[in-house]
């Protein structure tokens, strides 16, 4: 039903489609913003803080289906290009 993935850095995003067309970085960094934000975690600003190390404690839970649909839409995105 899911996979288990490592969040990719900005800088080493796999090719294919993202949701949102964000990388996982850049989504996952704006949750943590949003959630010290709104909730003025002192966990969240750790994480930012350190975030080159706090990056790798996160894993992405991606249901194979929606991976499937994204990947479809960038190859289909991909032949209107072409």
């Amino acid at each position: 039903m899911v996979t288990l993935e490592k969040v990719a850095k900005e800088n080493v995003q796999p090719k294919g489609a993202k949701h949102l067309n964000l990388s996982d970085e850049t989504i996952l960094k704006q949750l943590i913003v949003n959630h010290h934000k709104y909730t003025d975690s002192s966990i969240a600003i750790d994480i930012l803080n350190n975030w080159d190390t706090a990056i790798g404690n996160f894993v992405k839970v991606m249901p194979i289906e929606y991976k499937r649909a994204l990947n479809e839409l960038h190859a289909a995105t991909i032949k209107e290009v072409a």
